[in-house]
């Protein structure tokens, strides 16, 4: 796996999803609907929108969307996956979404992306006997837009916030280091004694590199300083000192050099 930070365009994804399913012509409606300021307010929680919408009637309707959203276990499986991956990690806690992510949930068994309507359950107060209504793809076109702006939504509509997202991220990383240093021999061999180098070969090809440094990824100070913020501080560390006070400056400092 090669993850980047450029997603594929989740709004379309949304909107063919739509299409896919017959919705062609309640779509004609939610953007009129919407456009015209029609939606009161919206609210987006752990698998749940809702909203209010001004329809003809003085009282604005109800609007209730649901998600499926995965159970704990499954998040557990994807997080675990995410924090065995040093790079992974890294794109997640700064708040970005990787490319190729759908291909862990894959791995799951399950689809970040709802695959079919059965997985969103949809409810209006108004009289309109179809489902969805016009008030309800309203609703659908904000959500496409809101795909656009902040691809993240998509964890929270599975049930998972981005603070428990990323609290639950750095634990598992934690965890995984803490294992690994238990896992560390409490001795080191005895290294073989190098062979005298030529001191004039030595010279020649001091600043000489090879391939290897193409691997290496180096953070700005703005990236590493958001990063120590997204990541908070460790579960050992007093409150006073205040960690990000302390820590920042360090790489800051740190930074200037790279």
């Amino acid at each position: 796996m090669n993850p980047t930070t450029q997603p594929p365009d989740w709004s379309e994804r949304w909107t063919r999803f739509l299409l896919a399913h017959g919705l062609e012509n309640r779509l004609q409606h939610d953007l009129r609907y919407a456009q015209q300021g029609h939606v009161l307010d919206i609210e987006i929680s752990k698998n749940c929108i809702t909203a209010r919408v001004q329809g003809s009637r003085p009282q604005p309707y109800l609007v209730e969307i649901r998600v499926k959203a995965f159970p704990p276990e499954i998040w557990d499986t994807i997080l675990t996956t995410i924090a065995s991956q040093a790079v992974l990690s890294a794109i997640m806690l700064n708040g970005e979404m990787p490319e190729n992510i759908e291909s862990i949930f894959h791995e799951a068994g399950v689809s970040l992306f709802p695959q079919t309507l059965k997985e969103i359950a949809t409810a209006c107060s108004c009289p309109d006997s179809a489902n969805p209504c016009k008030h309800i793809a309203a609703i659908f076109y904000i959500l496409g837009q809101e795909f656009a702006k902040n691809p993240l939504v998509i964890f929270l509509l599975r049930g998972k916030t981005r603070e428990s997202l990323l609290s639950d991220l750095m634990k598992k990383r934690m965890a995984l280091q803490q294992t690994a240093l238990l896992k560390q021999p409490t001795s080191l061999p005895l290294a073989e004694s190098p062979e005298t180098a030529d001191p004039a070969e030595v010279i020649r090809n001091y600043w000489q590199t090879d391939d290897k440094l193409t691997d290496l990824i180096f953070a700005t100070a703005e990236t590493s300083c958001q990063l120590l913020h997204n990541l908070g501080k460790p579960p050992d560390w007093p409150d006073d000192p205040d960690f990000i006070e302390v820590m920042e400056p360090i790489y800051t400092h740190v930074s200037n050099y790279f």
